[in-house]
């Protein structure tokens, strides 16, 4: 059975920030990162995950 709104979902509970979180290690582009303009890039990077995460979820 597929759920219509697991897009939904996914978002919502990514970002719940009652989730827990652990560490998990992640290469970057040294340049890329040093040019970043935010005080908090794993805040951005799980914002850009979660996004991700649901548009594939929507397209499949």
């Amino acid at each position: 059975m597929r759920i219509a709104n697991l897009g939904m979902i996914v978002m919502t509970t990514l970002q719940t920030s009652s989730v827990r979180k652990r560490a998990v290690n992640l290469t970057l582009n040294e340049d890329i990162v040093a040019k970043a303009l935010t005080p908090n890039l794993s805040a951005v990077v799980e914002s850009l995950l979660t996004a991700i995460l649901c548009r594939d979820s929507v397209q499949s």
